[in-house]
């Protein structure tokens, strides 16, 4: 029994030495991949921008030059175009805007959450009139983190919230707790919520969840870019559904 002790020991060690170096590498190789295909996005979203261009000011031109040829059909033909075009445009340039969070350097300093939401509520203001929403927001931290990515952040999050609201009074309630090593920010609204089968895929870049344009416009853009600015921080962000009707936005922050 001891000799199969002694010569199990040596190779055990020896698998988990193994089995470390081909995670260390296919982690390098995951790493790599990702910088890749984010460098492929900004390639395609930056060089698509001049033929998208051409085809829509081409369009635009028809639709002026030609208007008195062309019939009811062929006019709303000439418009279902230009709104495909614009559609194209705008997620063309959120697919930038998604992939430059990667190839910009960023300064990290110390940064107040209350003055960020402060901030951010300030310049919402018209947006949260408007809807009728209550902010309210409190015991937030200092973090180190790039300003303006913060900002960009909770803006994207409290939007979204006020986009899918309910029937109800819309409220926004942002605070956070201490645990033994990290942060818990939450950010809680009493809106329409979310299927907790789709949780997952709400922070895919153009997963829209409700294809009511009316009522839901943009891109499916929002989410995406929070998860990506939580990332480059090195946090966790995910959603749960809130007690009730909403949903919980919960974004973990490890101390330094």
């Amino acid at each position: 029994m001891n000799e199969n002790i002694a010569d199990t020991g040596p190779l055990n060690e020896r698998q988990r030495l193994t089995e470390g170096a081909i995670r260390l590498k296919l982690e390098k190789r995951i790493a790599e991949l990702t910088r890749e295909n984010e460098q492929f996005a900004y390639i395609v979203s930056h060089d698509l921008q001049a033929p998208l261009r051409s085809i829509t000011g081409f369009l635009e031109l028809i639709e002026r030059r030609y208007a008195d040829k062309l019939d009811d059909a062929g006019k709303q033909y000439i418009g279902f175009a230009l709104k495909g075009s614009q559609k194209l445009k705008g997620l063309v340039l959120d697919l930038l805007e998604f992939s430059r969070l990667n190839t910009t350097e960023f300064l990290f300093e110390q940064v107040s959450l209350m003055d960020v939401l402060k901030e951010v509520t300030e310049e919402l203001d018209q947006r949260v009139q408007a809807a009728a929403v209550k902010v309210e927001y409190r015991d937030l931290p200092v973090v180190e983190g790039v300003r303006k990515l913060l900002c960009t952040l909770f803006s994207q999050l409290i939007d979204n919230s006020i986009k899918f609201r309910s029937v109800e009074t819309p409220r926004i309630t942002i605070w956070s707790e201490q645990h033994s090593g990290y942060h818990l920010i939450h950010i809680i609204d009493n809106g329409i919520g979310i299927d907790p089968a789709f949780l997952e895929k709400v922070f895919v870049i153009f997963r829209k969840l409700n294809a009511d344009e009316k009522k839901f416009p943009g891109n499916g853009k929002g989410l995406a870019i929070c998860k990506k600015i939580a990332a480059l921080h090195g946090w966790e962000i995910a959603a749960f559904p809130a007690t009730g009707t909403g949903t919980r936005i919960t974004i973990k922050i490890k101390f330094a």
